[in-house]
Protein backbone atom coordinates (compact mmCIF):
# COMPACT_ATOMS: atom_id res chain seq x y z
CA UNK A 1 0.00 0.00 0.00
CA UNK A 2 0.91 3.28 -1.07
CA UNK A 3 1.07 6.17 1.83
CA UNK A 4 -1.89 7.65 0.59
CA UNK A 5 -3.61 4.03 0.79
CA UNK A 6 -3.06 3.90 4.48
CA UNK A 7 -3.58 7.83 5.14
CA UNK A 8 -7.43 6.90 4.44
CA UNK A 9 -7.16 3.87 5.96
CA UNK A 10 -5.78 5.19 9.17
CA UNK A 11 -7.86 7.97 9.38
CA UNK A 12 -11.25 5.61 9.61
CA UNK A 13 -9.69 3.51 12.51
CA UNK A 14 -8.76 6.60 13.83
CA UNK A 15 -12.19 7.87 14.57
CA UNK A 16 -13.35 4.91 16.11
CA UNK A 17 -12.50 5.74 19.56
CA UNK A 18 -14.37 9.15 18.86
CA UNK A 19 -17.49 7.79 17.25
CA UNK A 20 -17.91 5.20 20.05
CA UNK A 21 -17.68 8.31 22.57
CA UNK A 22 -20.62 9.45 20.45
CA UNK A 23 -22.75 6.88 21.05
CA UNK A 24 -22.19 6.11 24.27
CA UNK A 25 -23.01 9.89 25.15
CA UNK A 26 -25.76 9.47 22.79
CA UNK A 27 -24.91 11.97 20.72
CA UNK A 28 -26.22 10.93 17.03
CA UNK A 29 -25.65 14.63 15.21
CA UNK A 30 -21.93 14.12 16.23
CA UNK A 31 -21.71 10.83 15.27
CA UNK A 32 -23.85 11.37 11.89
CA UNK A 33 -21.09 14.33 11.49
CA UNK A 34 -18.33 12.61 12.42
CA UNK A 35 -19.13 9.38 9.36
CA UNK A 36 -20.06 12.17 6.96
CA UNK A 37 -16.01 13.22 7.53
CA UNK A 38 -14.88 10.08 6.70
CA UNK A 39 -16.97 9.20 3.93
CA UNK A 40 -16.14 13.05 2.62
CA UNK A 41 -12.14 11.47 2.95
CA UNK A 42 -13.09 8.39 0.75
CA UNK A 43 -14.44 10.94 -1.64
CA UNK A 44 -11.26 12.90 -1.59
CA UNK A 45 -9.19 9.59 -1.89
CA UNK A 46 -11.10 8.54 -4.88
CA UNK A 47 -11.22 12.14 -6.33
CA UNK A 48 -7.15 11.85 -6.19
CA UNK A 49 -6.05 9.10 -7.15
CA UNK A 50 -8.29 8.72 -10.28
CA UNK A 51 -8.51 4.90 -10.37
CA UNK A 52 -10.23 4.89 -14.23
CA UNK A 53 -7.45 6.55 -15.69
CA UNK A 54 -4.81 3.97 -14.64
CA UNK A 55 -7.26 1.41 -16.34
CA UNK A 56 -4.37 1.32 -19.21
CA UNK A 57 -1.19 2.07 -17.91
CA UNK A 58 -1.49 0.44 -14.13
CA UNK A 59 -3.81 -1.91 -13.36
CA UNK A 60 -2.09 -3.22 -10.45
CA UNK A 61 -2.07 0.38 -8.79
CA UNK A 62 -5.98 0.62 -9.96
CA UNK A 63 -6.80 -2.74 -8.34
CA UNK A 64 -5.31 -1.77 -5.32
CA UNK A 65 -7.12 1.69 -5.17
CA UNK A 66 -10.32 -0.19 -5.93
CA UNK A 67 -9.52 -2.34 -2.84
CA UNK A 68 -8.58 0.00 -0.27
CA UNK A 69 -11.52 2.41 -1.37
CA UNK A 70 -13.68 -0.79 -1.13
CA UNK A 71 -11.85 -1.52 2.76
CA UNK A 72 -13.01 1.79 3.48
CA UNK A 73 -16.76 1.49 2.57
CA UNK A 74 -17.22 -1.62 4.13
CA UNK A 75 -15.91 0.33 7.50
CA UNK A 76 -18.17 3.32 7.04
CA UNK A 77 -20.89 0.96 5.94
CA UNK A 78 -20.56 -1.21 9.26
CA UNK A 79 -20.48 2.23 10.95
CA UNK A 80 -23.57 3.70 9.19
CA UNK A 81 -25.47 0.62 10.39
CA UNK A 82 -27.19 2.95 13.22
CA UNK A 83 -28.23 5.37 11.15
CA UNK A 84 -28.71 4.19 7.88
CA UNK A 85 -29.73 0.40 8.63
CA UNK A 86 -30.93 -0.41 4.87
CA UNK A 87 -28.55 1.46 2.70
CA UNK A 88 -25.71 0.01 5.32
CA UNK A 89 -27.61 -3.75 4.53
CA UNK A 90 -27.46 -2.87 0.82
CA UNK A 91 -23.40 -1.49 0.95
CA UNK A 92 -22.45 -5.07 2.63
CA UNK A 93 -24.50 -7.04 0.99
CA UNK A 94 -22.72 -5.96 -2.68
CA UNK A 95 -19.05 -6.01 -1.00
CA UNK A 96 -20.10 -9.58 0.21
CA UNK A 97 -20.11 -9.11 3.88
CA UNK A 98 -21.61 -12.23 5.52
CA UNK A 99 -24.17 -11.75 8.61
CA UNK A 100 -21.68 -12.83 11.34
CA UNK A 101 -19.20 -10.13 9.93
CA UNK A 102 -21.85 -6.85 10.21
CA UNK A 103 -20.28 -6.16 14.05
CA UNK A 104 -18.46 -3.19 14.92
CA UNK A 105 -16.27 -5.74 16.57
CA UNK A 106 -15.37 -6.51 12.78
CA UNK A 107 -14.01 -3.12 11.80
CA UNK A 108 -10.41 -4.19 12.09
CA UNK A 109 -10.89 -6.93 10.29
CA UNK A 110 -10.41 -6.69 6.21
CA UNK A 111 -12.35 -7.83 3.15
CA UNK A 112 -10.26 -10.59 1.31
CA UNK A 113 -8.13 -9.37 -1.65
CA UNK A 114 -9.80 -11.24 -4.92
CA UNK A 115 -12.99 -11.73 -4.49
CA UNK A 116 -15.46 -11.37 -6.81
CA UNK A 117 -17.96 -8.92 -6.28
CA UNK A 118 -21.19 -8.59 -8.18
CA UNK A 119 -22.30 -5.81 -10.28
CA UNK A 120 -23.01 -2.64 -8.14
CA UNK A 121 -26.49 -1.38 -7.85
CA UNK A 122 -27.71 1.67 -6.93
CA UNK A 123 -27.90 1.77 -2.90
CA UNK A 124 -29.56 5.75 -2.80
CA UNK A 125 -31.53 5.07 -6.49
CA UNK A 126 -32.43 8.89 -7.94
CA UNK A 127 -35.94 9.94 -7.68
CA UNK A 128 -37.39 10.38 -11.11
CA UNK A 129 -39.38 13.76 -11.59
Amino acid sequence: LMVEDKILLESIQEKWSELNKDMEQLAFHKYAEHVWQLISKANQYIDEQKPWSLKSTDTVRMQTILYVLSEAIRQIALLTQPLLPVASERILDQLKVTNEERTLKCLGDALKPGIMLPEPQAVFPRWLG
